[in-house]
């Protein structure tokens, strides 16, 4: 191959790449990778941004699977400890996990050197579980080869509609999601980068200074703005369940709907405005919790998504308010109507 990258893996971004198959042969394991991202200190990368490369090989030389452990989870009932897997499952493990349709590696952490002259590295993959919850898969080896043919453009981070994150904003809200209003605000992209999920919204309401003014009564209008959650833990989204009239006020049941985690990504497309939000609560000293309900463009009703996520910290970045919210208009007034009781 054209490019050929030895012991840099601090020099890639793993987050969201596809794993497409594993094989492990002769102390060796390859790993067939989709939409890695090379970094610009990356040796091989001759450009100064971030560049997508949609296929590579992966080499671990002289490999030894450490260990591998599936995540802890909680829920409202109980809470599940991390679980680690018998050495004598591993292979399977990694085999069986590689001939499924969606096997992903959420992020790479703990690449460090070891007395010994070799590497050690722990890989967040996302297998799709029934659970829904992946695994940590950590490895060490005495040489790492990253193998590729060509650049498929800059990352999608590197374009400029994202990079004003990075420049910074006028107002930054950090965990005062309770003093925005964001019911019927419409979401226009989602994504996540770095354990973060970042949304670019439109027609927030947030009261003047809420916390620095608490007289404040005045509501204004945020015409565009971003929702950052970070180190963001999913627990579910679900379609809740539905009665439908027809045209003919036949009643249809649509039952309730639980999407798996390689259904997000197609889904957050969908998603139209924020409806409501409930449950907003600090769990711990560094945890909250959110409950969502979304609408969304669905070809089949209800047009309704439920979403529970936790995260670590929140942050609101904008750098105006537009207008006062139309309630606020001098020239919108409530009229008391008169109601026949007969």
């Amino acid at each position: 191959m054209k490019y050929t990258a030895i012991n840099e893996l601090n020099n890639f971004d793993f987050h969201d790449s596809e794993i497409r198959a594993i094989n492990l042969s002769n102390n060796h394991m390859t790993w067939e990778v989709e939409e890695i991202h090379a970094l610009p200190n990356n040796t091989q990368n001759h450009f100064s941004k971030a560049m997508c490369i949609d296929h590579a090989v992966m080499i671990f030389q002289d490999v030894q699977i450490e260990s591998i452990i599936y995540e802890g989870y909680e829920t409202n009932y109980e809470a599940i400890n991390p679980v680690p897997a018998s050495p004598s499952e591993y292979e399977n493990i990694l085999r069986k996990a590689a001939s499924k349709a969606y096997y992903f590696i959420y992020s790479m952490k703990n690449l460090h050197a070891l007395d010994t002259g070799r590497f050690s590295v722990c890989f967040n993959i996302d297998d799709n579980i029934e659970e829904g919850f992946g695994y940590a898969l950590t490895l060490t080896f005495s040489k790492s080869i990253v193998q590729w043919d060509g650049f498929c453009g800059k990352t999608w981070y590197e374009d400029e509609k994202w990079k004003k994150l990075q420049r910074g904003f006028i107002y930054t809200a950090i965990n005062e999601l309770e003093c925005f209003d964001f019911h019927h605000t419409i979401i226009n992209d989602i994504y996540f980068s770095d354990e973060q999920m970042i949304w670019k919204v439109s027609q927030v309401q947030i009261p003047t200074n809420p916390k620095r003014d608490p007289y404040a009564r005045t509501t204004y209008v945020i015409d565009d703005a971003w929702i950052i959650f970070q180190n963001v833990l999913i627990k579910k989204i679900y379609r809740p369940r539905a009665k439908l009239l027809d045209s003919t006020n036949e009643v249809t049941k649509v039952k309730k709907r639980v999407y798996k985690i390689k259904e997000y990504y197609d889904d957050f497309k969908k998603w139209y405005e924020i409806y409501w939000v409930d449950d907003l609560a600090k769990i711990s000293a560094n945890k909250y919790k959110i409950k969502l309900e979304i609408t969304a463009r669905d070809l089949t009703p209800p047009g309704i998504r439920k979403l529970e996520m936790e995260f670590s910290r929140s942050v609101v970045q904008f750098d105006r308010l537009s207008s006062k919210t139309w309630s606020e208009d001098g020239n919108y007034r409530f009229e008391e109507i008169e109601v026949d009781e007969e």
